[in-house]
């Protein structure tokens, strides 16, 4: 959502920019099939061509991120909670590991130590 909000500030931006090109163009007394204004026409048209492409590419990106990250955050979380689920469901108190490279891993460390001082 964040990166669709950048691109349609970005192209506000920009038809506001070409739009005060254009009234320059007015304003110096430009006949209308002036060249300045079909290079302003074709340098708009192309500049939106390529932002689309570099919006749709970070959008790509952007969500392959985000899923990347959420699963290196939401794998820990969902652990703990199957974790203390079966250790109520149970009674059983086991240790409690993380995968590697997960976020929050360094929370297992400290866990299992306040369950090995409740099992003494």
């Amino acid at each position: 959502m964040i990166t669709v909000v950048i691109f349609v500030i970005v192209l506000f931006q920009v038809n506001v920019g070409m739009r005060e090109l254009k009234k320059m163009g007015d304003n110096a007394g430009f006949h209308p099939e002036n060249p300045f204004f079909k290079f302003i026409d074709e340098l708009s048209g192309k500049f939106y061509s390529h932002v689309s492409v570099a919006f749709i590419f970070g959008l790509i990106v952007s969500s392959l991120m985000t899923l990347y990250l959420s699963h290196k955050m939401a794998g820990p979380l969902y652990r703990m909670r199957t974790f203390f689920e079966k250790m109520s469901d149970d009674g059983k108190v086991n240790d409690i590991s993380f995968r590697k490279g997960d976020y929050l891993s360094d929370f297992s460390v400290v866990i299992n130590k306040a369950l090995s001082k409740i099992k003494k």
